[in-house]
């Protein structure tokens, strides 16, 4: 059957873009990176949006060391850390909690996210760990369904809110890209 060869984001292209016009990337300018090292089981860096751009996540990762999403990262270690090192599928990557956690258990991870200013935050967080050049995430910049479409990505004021379905979103806070 024929396979259609599908882009795959550079991180050291999308590092070094970052600050170029039309980036878009909320961090832009920025001297120094907002990181921090996790208190996993493994631990691990991550990159984060500035705090007025995502405070949800700002605040339980860059304040606690960990996600918002307790219960859930709980149960994704329990999953995760007894297996056999496999391909791990992180859809809606956002920032990519999950792709790091999975990565830093060794597991290969192929991360699918549309919105391009989330691509940057995960190659800023691949680089502070060592992990950019070794073939063990792949960041595909695609969202995922059951047909084929370059659709208007819509963005609210939450910027892990985004989606292919602009009635999801208080209609003040809607800004879009196509993808």
């Amino acid at each position: 059957k024929y396979r259609k060869a599908h882009h795959v984001v550079d991180c050291n292209v999308q590092v070094l873009t970052k600050d170029s016009p039309g980036s878009g990337d909320p961090n832009g300018g920025m001297a120094e990176l907002a990181k921090r090292w996790t208190i996993t089981d493994p631990p691990f860096w991550i990159s984060l949006h500035k705090e007025h751009f995502d405070k949800m996540r700002w605040v339980s990762i860059m304040l606690k060391g960990n996600y918002y999403e307790t219960g859930i990262t709980k149960q994704f270690r329990q999953i995760l850390a007894n297996q056999t090192p496999g391909l791990v599928l992180d859809i809606g990557m956002n920032i990519g909690w999950f792709t790091l956690y999975a990565r830093a258990l060794g597991h290969r991870v192929a991360g699918f996210e549309p919105n391009p200013i989330m691509h940057t935050r995960v190659c800023e967080s691949l680089m502070l760990n060592g992990w950019h050049n070794d073939s063990s995430v792949t960041i595909l910049p695609y969202g995922l369904g059951e047909h084929t479409a370059v659709l208007n990505l819509t963005m609210g004021k939450n910027p892990g809110s985004s989606s292919f379905y602009e009635e999801r979103l208080a209609k003040k806070f809607r800004r879009y890209i196509s993808v």
